[in-house]
């Protein structure tokens, strides 16, 4: 009973700022009515030269996906 008054909001929105977590972002047209929404954001104070090469390695096939080992070994 507590969470959902105390922390459910804080856990949805972990790091954004509330115009980041109420506006508009791609992909909110594919489900229009969701029944939950959670927006989770971090601020990262450096010039974009400096993130960009960390950003870049992300994704399967390179540096990988940062997730559960059994998703980033699964076969294709």
């Amino acid at each position: 009973m507590g969470y959902r008054y105390l922390l459910r909001e804080r856990c949805l929105n972990w790091g954004a700022t509330p115009e980041g977590a109420t506006r508009e972002m791609p992909g909110d047209d594919l489900l229009p009515r969701a029944d939950i929404v959670s927006t989770r954001a971090v601020t990262i104070d450096v010039d974009a030269a400096a993130i960009w090469p960390w950003l870049a390695q992300f994704g399967p096939g390179r540096g990988g996906a940062y997730t559960y080992d059994w998703i980033e070994t699964s076969s294709d």
